[in-house]
C-alpha cells in the first residue's frame, strides 16, 4: 500500500513541479512504470489530486505506533481469527522508513535539490520554509521525535533504535528545509522551537540518529536563526563524541571521509562563538536554566579539534583542521594577554605543547609527500613558535619541534632523485624558514652546540643533495639553486 502510494503521489507531484516552477526547474525522480504517465488533468486537477492523494493515508507517522495498528478495524478483525497475522507488526520500522523517504524525497521535489556524491544544491526558485512546514510539518516533527517522551506516543519503553532509520529521514528533511532559509526570511516561532527541540533530542540518541543530524546540519548557524545558541552545547559535546569514537561506514551509514569533511564543516561555524560570545549563557528548555557560558565549551571544541587532526587521513581535511587550531589558538593568545589569566596562560601552555608534538610527528609521518598539508604544518608551527614567547613556551618544546624539522629535511632530501620536484624543494625550503623562525624567536638554542651541528649538518645535506642530482629537468634545476640560495640565506 505504501509503495503504491509513493508510486502515485510522486507522479503526480513531479507533474505539478512543472506548471508551478517551469521546465528549467530540477525535475523529480519518479519510479519507471510512471515516468511517461500522461493524464489528461489541468493544472488545478493535478493540484488538487496531489495533495489529496498525499493525505489518502492520514497521520502516516502512526506507522510507528504500534497499539494504533494493532487496533485499527482490519488488522482487529483479521488478528483475531489468526495470531500470525499479527507477525506484521515486525515489519513496521521497515514501512515506516519507507513511508518516511517518501516523503523526504517530496521535500526534495520542492526545493528543487540536486544531489552528487560529496553535496546537495537546492534551486533559487524554492518555496519559503513555513510554506514547506505548513505542508509537512506535523508529520516531520512527529517522526523525528519518535521513540522520545515527546513523540505523543501510548506505547511504553520501545525498543531502542527500531525506527532510527524512519526518524534520520524525518530529520535530513527538517535540517534541509531550514538550510533553504533566505536572507530576511521569517519562520514561525512554533516552528523553530520544535525545530530546536528535534536537534537536541536527536544529538543525543543512538549513532544513527545522530549522525543523521550532523550529515545534514550543513550551515544552520550561520543561517540566523533566532535561539540557535540554545543547541551549541549540545553540539559540541556530540562532536566531541564523534572525534573520540572509532567510526565505519556501517555504523554511521555512511562514507566515513564525507562524515569527517561534514563535522569539520561544522566546526568552522562553532569556531568563533566562545571567543565572541564568551559571557553569553545559553538558553534552555529546562526549568532551571544553565549557568554555563560559551566560554567553558572551549576545552570541548579544543579537544575535537585535537582529537579530528590525530585520526584525520584525508590531506584536504588535516590543512582545514591545521587553520582552525592555529586560529583557535591565536585567538587564546589574544585574549590571554588582555586578561593576563594565569590558569589561561597554563592551558595555552598545554595546548601549544601538545599540538606542535602533533604536528611534528604527523609532518615526518604522515604529510611529508603532500605539499600543501606539509606548507598548512610548517606554517602553524611558525605560528606557535612566534607567540610562544608570549605564552612562556618551554625552551626543550622548541627544541623538539627543531629536531623534527631537521628530521623532515633528512626525509626530503633522502628520496631519490625522480622524486625531486618542485614540490619537494618548496617543502623543504619551508622547513628551512620554520627552523629559521625556531631560531629567531628562541635565540637561546644558537648557544647549544648540538643543536647548531643538527642544523649545519641538514644544511650541508641540502647543498651536497643539490650538487649530486645531474640527471634532472631543467626547471627542477633551478628550483635547486633557489632552494640552494634560500639555504645559504639561511645559514
Amino acid at each position: 500500500m505504501v509503495s503504491h502510494w509513493s508510486t502515485v503521489s510522486l507522479s503526480l507531484l513531479s507533474k505539478q513541479l512543472l506548471f508551478l516552477y517551469g521546465p528549467d526547474y530540477p525535475k523529480l525522480q519518479v519510479d519507471s512504470c510512471c515516468s511517461s504517465l500522461n493524464l489528461n488533468m489541468s493544472t488545478q486537477i493535478i493540484a488538487q489530486s496531489s495533495y489529496r492523494f498525499l493525505h489518502v493515508l492520514g497521520n502516516v507517522v502512526e506507522i510507528s505506533q504500534r497499539e494504533t495498528m494493532c487496533f485499527s478495524e482490519g488488522l482487529f478483525k483479521a488478528g483475531l481469527k489468526s495470531k500470525e497475522v499479527l507477525l506484521c507488526l515486525e515489519l513496521l520500522p521497515d514501512i515506516f522508513c519507507k513511508a518516511m523517504s517518501v516523503v523526504s524525497r517530496m521535500v526534495d521535489g520542492y526545493l528543487g535539490i540536486i544531489r552528487t556524491s560529496s553535496h546537495h544544491t537546492m534551486a533559487s526558485k524554492r518555496p519559503q520554509v513555513n510554506t514547506l512546514l505548513h505542508l509537512f510539518g506535523p508529520w516531520l516533527f512527529q517522526a523525528a521525535l519518535v521513540n522520545t517522551e515527546l513523540s505523543g506516543a501510548s506505547y511504553v519503553n520501545p525498543a531502542q533504535g527500531e525506527f532510527s532509520a524512519g526518524r534520520s529521514e524525518a530529520i535530513a528533511s527538517l535540517c534541509l528545509i531550514f538550510n533553504s532559509k533566505r536572507l530576511n526570511e521569517g519562520i514561525e516561532d512554533a516552528y523553530l522551537a520544535r525545530f530546536f527541540i528535534v536537534l537536541l533530542k536527536g544529538l543525543v540518541d543512538d549513532i544513527v540518529v545522530r549522525s543523521s543530524v550532523l550529515r545534514y546540519f550543513k550551515d544552520l548557524l550561520s543561517r540566523d536563526l533566532p535561539g540557535s545558541n540554545i543547541i551549541v552545547p549540545t553540539l559540541v559535546k556530540c562532536l566531541q563524541g564523534f572525534a573520540e569514537a572509532s567510526l565505519t561506514e556501517e555504523k554511521i551509514q555512511m562514507d566515513v571521509h564525507t562524515f569527517r569533511k561534514r563535522t569539520i564543516s561544522i566546526l568552522k561555524t562553532l569556531l568563533p562563538i566562545p571567543h565572541h560570545f564568551s559571557e553569553l549563557i545559553p538558553s534552555s528548555f529546562k526549568k532551571e536554566p544553565t549557568q554555563r557560558n560559551f566560554h567553558s565549551l572551549k576545552d570541548g571544541l579544543w579537544s575535537t579539534l585535537f582529537q579530528n587532526l590525530q585520526t584525520e587521513q584525508d590531506p584536504s581535511n588535516c590543512q582545514h583542521l591545521l587553520g582552525l587550531l592555529g586560529s583557535f589558538l591565536e585567538h587564546e593568545i589574544e585574549l590571554g594577554i588582555e586578561t593576563d589569566h594565569q590558569e589561561a596562560s597554563s592551558t595555552l601552555v598545554t595546548w601549544s605543547t601538545s599540538l606542535l608534538d602533533l604536528v611534528c610527528y604527523r609532518l615526518v609521518s604522515s604529510w611529508a609527500q603532500d605539499l600543501s598539508t606539509s606548507l598548512a604544518a610548517c606554517e602553524l608551527i611558525s605560528l606557535v613558535t612566534a607567540r610562544g614567547v608570549t605564552m612562556g613556551l618551554a625552551e626543550l618544546v622548541i627544541r623538539r619541534a627543531l629536531y623534527a624539522m631537521s628530521h623532515f629535511v633528512t626525509l626530503q632530501c633522502g628520496r631519490p632523485p625522480p622524486s625531486h620536484s618542485r614540490d619537494l624543494h618548496s617543502s623543504i625550503i619551508a622547513a628551512f624558514h620554520t627552523c629559521q623562525d625556531l631560531l629567531v624567536h628562541f635565540p637561546s638554542l644558537i648557544n647549544d652546540k648540538e643543536t647548531m651541528t643538527l642544523v649545519l649538518e641538514i644544511t650541508e645535506l641540502a647543498m651536497s643533495g643539490s650538487k649530486s642530482s645531474k640527471s634532472e629537468e631543467p626547471i627542477a634545476k633551478e628550483n635547486k639553486k633557489q632552494s640552494l640560495f634560500n639555504e645559504k640565506s639561511f645559514l
